[in-house]
Order: C-alpha cells, then sequence, then structure tokens
C-alpha cells in the first residue's frame, strides 16, 4: 500500500498538486498504524522501555515535551500491558491532535495494593458529555474499554485548563 502511494505521491508532486502534501501525511500516519499495531521490541524490552520509547518518539516528532515519572512494578501481563500502552498512545494522540496542549504529564504509581496511572495535559480541554454525545468518540471508547479489560476504574476530567485521564486499580 505504501509503494503504491509513493507513486501516486510522485505523480502529483511532477503536476504540482497540493494534493501531494496531504498524501504524504497520509503515508506517514500509515507508516505509523504499522508501525504501533504491536511495537517491535514489546515482547523483547518490555511495556518500561517501549513507553520511554514511545514518549522520546512522541517528543522528536512533535514540539510538546512530555513528563513522565513511571513506577512501574510489572502488575500486569504482557497482554495487559500492551493495553495500558494502547490506552497510552490513545491519550497522546489526542492531546497532540485536538487539545493545543503545551506539554503532557504520564505518571505510573504501581504498588503491592493499588495501581494508578494518569495521563494530564494543559490544553484547552472538551465538554467530556457533549463530546460522548456526538458518537464520534472511537478513541475515548476505546480507553475505557481497554480499561475495563484490565479491570480498571477509568475517569476523564476535562475544563479549560486540560484533561486528565486515570486508569486506577485496587488488587
Amino acid at each position: 500500500v505504501n509503494h503504491d502511494l509513493l507513486n501516486i505521491k510522485r505523480g502529483l508532486v511532477q503536476n504540482n498538486l497540493p494534493q501531494a502534501k496531504l498524501l504524504e501525511n497520509v503515508i506517514n500516519d500509515i507508516r505509523n498504524i504499522s508501525r504501533n499495531i504491536h511495537p517491535v521490541l514489546f515482547q523483547q524490552i518490555g511495556f518500561t522501555a517501549s513507553l520511554k520509547n514511545l514518549i522520546n518518539t512522541v517528543e522528536a516528532s512533535h514540539t510538546i515535551p512530555i513528563i513522565s515519572e513511571i513506577q512501574y512494578q510489572q502488575s500486569f501481563d504482557t497482554f495487559q500491558e500492551l493495553n495500558l500502552y494502547r490506552i497510552i498512545q490513545e491519550c497522546l494522540s489526542n492531546a497532540i491532535k485536538y487539545s493545543q496542549a503545551h506539554a503532557i504529564q504520564i505518571v505510573i504509581t504501581d504498588s503491592k495494593n493499588n495501581f494508578e496511572m494518569t495521563i494530564k495535559d494543559n490544553g484547552q480541554g472538551f465538554d467530556l458529555k457533549k463530546t460522548l454525545a456526538t458518537r464520534n468518540v472511537f478513541g475515548l471508547e476505546s480507553i475505557y474499554n481497554r480499561a475495563k479489560i484490565l479491570g480498571c476504574h477509568c475517569t476523564i476530567i476535562s475544563s479549560q485548563k486540560g484533561t486528565s485521564i486515570t486508569i486506577k486499580k485496587t488488587k
């Protein structure tokens, strides 16, 4: 698919058509989706290292700093960790695409009795009830569903000062 899209892009560029830039963005999105379907090193390096790699990749490709405090004690199996990873990916994607945030924070606290993960941004926020009512909320539904799969409770709080998504589990 990528090869075919690159050929189409070449034709657009040769004819000096403005759609070439749009197609370039689509090609980059497809590359990112392909890489993120299952992070190549996830099985080998684990959740924490994969998360740090994701943070570095996002910071390198966007001009938004991500502050992280990760105290993870491997409370989940690999399948569950991949769901945590996907939740974080979705939160980062939403913050970058929609929030106009200047910074993002990821805090993971994992102890014998509790697991808590919070992803916050300082963006413009959104009206959660109104957004959920639109039913065009695949990303938010994905976050809620993945939290449920993990046996966690998901809380989303959003205001003009930003959005905070917290995933909690009492063990």
